[in-house]
C-alpha cells in the first residue's frame, strides 16, 4: 500500500508538470491584453504566438511517437524538458514579437511528450490500477491547468506582472524535473525492434485502407474542436468584454465552464461505454453543439448564469469528440502512427485559425468597430459545426455501407 501510495506521488509529479503545460497553452487568452500593452502586439501577432505552440506541439508529438520507439522515452523525455525550461525563460525575458515566438515554439516541443509519458509512467508504476483510470485522470489534470489559466491568472494579473508570474510557473518546473527524472529506473533502455518497422508499415497501409473514414472522422472531430481552440482559447475574453461588456474577470469566469464540461464529458466517457450511442447519434450530437455555441455567441440578452451553462454544454459535447481516438485505436492496426497523425491534423489546422481570425478583427476594426468584427470573425466556429453535421450524415452512410 505504501509502496503504491509513493509511486502515484511519482506519477504526480509528471501529471503535475502536465498541468504546467496545459496553463501555458490557454494563457495566450488571459495574456492578450497586457501583451498588447507591453509588446504592442496585433491581434493577428497575438493570434500567431497562441498558434504557433498548437502547430510544434502538434507535429513533435507525432515525430516523437515514432522517436520513442527508436530512442526511448527517457532521452527524448530529457530532449524535450529542455527546450520547455529553455522557452520559459526566453518567454520571461521576451522584448519582441520574434522571441515570443521562439520561445512559444520551444515549449510546444517541450509540452508534446508529456500526455504520452504521463500515461506510459502510469502503466509501468501501477499496472494493476485500470489504465482507463489514469487516462481520465491526466485529462482531468489538463483541464485543471487551463482552468488556472482563467479567473486565478485573471485576478493574478491584476495583482502581479506577467514576467513574475511565469518566473514562479519557471521555479516550479524546476523543482518537478528532478523527480520526474528520477522515474526513468521504471523503463526499459533497449532500442527499436524490427517489430516496431512493422507496426509503423501495417499503420501507414491502413491509413490507406480506410482513408475516407479516416478522413472523415478528422474533419468531424476537428469541427467539434473548434468551440474551444476559438472560444476559451483563443478569443473569447475579447468577444465578452467587447461584445456583451463583461470585465475580463467575468468573461475569464464564464470561460471556465467550457473546460469544466469538457471535463464532464470526459468522465461520462469514462464512466459509461458511449461508443455505440455516439456512432448511432453523431449528425445529432454535432448539432447540439452547434445550437450551445451559437447561443452562446449570439444571446440577445446579457446573462452570465446562461452563458455559464452554454460554456458548460459546448464544452461537454465537444469532449466526445475524443471518442474518434478510441474508434481509431480498435479499427487502424498498432496505432503508433495513426493516433498521433489523427491528433496532429486536429490541432495544427484548427490552431490555423488563431491567427486568421486575428488578423480579420485588425483589418476590420477600424472599418466596422472591434464588436462587430468580434461577432462576424467567430461566426466561423458555428460555420464550422454546420459542416461537421454535414460530413457526419457522410460518415454514418459510409459506415454503413462499408
Amino acid at each position: 500500500m505504501i509502496q503504491d501510495f509513493n509511486r502515484f506521488l511519482h506519477w504526480s509529479t509528471a501529471a503535475l508538470l502536465y498541468t504546467i503545460c496545459f496553463f501555458i497553452r490557454v494563457s495566450p487568452n488571459t495574456l492578450q491584453e497586457v501583451l498588447q500593452t507591453d509588446l504592442s502586439l496585433s491581434f493577428g501577432q497575438i493570434g500567431l504566438v497562441s498558434a504557433i505552440y498548437y502547430y510544434t506541439y502538434g507535429l513533435s508529438q507525432m515525430l516523437g511517437s515514432l522517436s520513442v520507439h527508436y530512442i526511448g522515452i527517457q532521452r527524448y523525455l530529457r530532449f524535450c524538458l529542455l527546450f520547455l525550461i529553455a522557452g520559459l525563460c526566453l518567454f520571461i525575458f521576451s522584448t519582441s514579437l520574434t522571441e515570443l515566438l521562439l520561445s512559444r515554439f520551444l515549449m510546444g516541443i517541450g509540452a508534446s511528450i508529456l500526455f504520452f509519458y504521463t500515461l506510459q509512467l502510469a502503466e509501468k508504476m501501477l499496472p494493476h490500477y485500470r489504465f482507463s483510470f489514469f487516462v481520465a485522470l491526466t485529462n482531468l489534470m489538463g483541464i485543471l491547468g487551463a482552468l488556472c489559466a482563467q479567473t486565478p491568472l485573471e485576478y493574478a494579473l491584476s495583482l502581479y506582472h506577467w514576467r513574475y508570474i511565469f518566473s514562479l510557473i519557471l521555479a516550479v518546473s524546476l523543482l518537478l524535473i528532478p523527480f520526474i527524472l528520477e522515474q526513468e529506473s521504471y523503463f526499459e533502455t533497449s532500442q527499436a525492434t524490427e517489430a516496431s518497422y512493422t507496426h509503423v508499415k501495417n499503420d501507414l497501409l491502413s491509413l490507406w485502407n480506410e482513408r475516407v473514414f479516416f478522413g472523415l472522422s478528422a474533419l468531424i472531430a476537428l469541427c467539434m474542436m473548434m468551440p474551444l481552440l476559438i472560444i476559451p482559447e483563443m478569443w473569447g475574453s475579447l468577444f465578452l468584454e467587447k461584445v456583451y461588456g463583461l470585465s475580463s474577470l467575468t468573461s475569464s469566469y464564464i470561460l471556465s465552464f467550457f473546460f469544466i464540461g469538457v471535463a464532464a464529458g470526459s468522465v461520462a466517457q469514462l464512466l459509461c461505454n458511449l461508443e455505440q450511442w455516439f456512432y448511432a447519434h453523431l449528425s445529432r450530437i454535432v448539432l447540439f453543439e452547434f445550437i450551445s455555441v451559437t447561443l452562446f455567441l449570439y444571446l440577445p440578452f446579457v446573462s452570465t448564469h446562461i452563458l455559464c451553462f452554454l460554456g458548460f454544454t459546448t464544452g461537454a459535447i465537444a469532449s466526445s469528440m475524443l471518442i474518434f481516438f478510441s474508434l481509431l485505436k480498435k479499427r487502424l492496426a498498432h496505432n503508433i502512427l495513426v493516433v498521433p497523425f489523427f491528433n496532429m491534423i486536429l490541432i495544427i489546422i484548427g490552431s490555423f485559425f488563431q491567427p486568421l481570425i486575428g488578423i480579420f478583427f485588425d483589418i476590420l476594426k477600424d472599418r466596422i468597430g472591434l464588436e462587430m468584427s468580434c461577432v462576424l470573425g467567430l461566426s466561423l466556429v458555428p460555420l464550422c459545426m454546420i459542416l461537421g453535421h454535414f460530413l457526419s450524415t457522410i460518415l454514418c452512410k459510409h459506415t454503413q455501407e462499408a
